[in-house]
């Protein structure tokens, strides 16, 4: 697979690092693979076996309803 090398200034480089990141966004980002997968939106679950049992729930809940198409991000 081919490396890509992105700086600030290259027009594949992520505006959202600029715009939330203004004065610590990395000068330069290395890269193997599509990096367009990474302009669709995400979304990051971190889990926890010390969550008080309330965040569970709704954890749960927020799942079930991604899971059935329920829930627009």
């Amino acid at each position: 697979m081919k490396k890509l090398f992105l700086t600030q200034n290259d027009s594949l480089y992520f505006a959202s690092l600029k715009k939330y990141l203004p004065s610590t966004a990395p000068v330069s980002i290395s890269a193997i693979g599509n990096i367009n997968t990474l302009q669709n939106k995400t979304l990051a679950i971190f889990s926890s076996s010390k969550c008080p049992g309330k965040v569970i729930l709704q954890t749960y809940d927020l799942m079930k309803n991604i899971s059935l198409g329920g829930f627009i991000i």
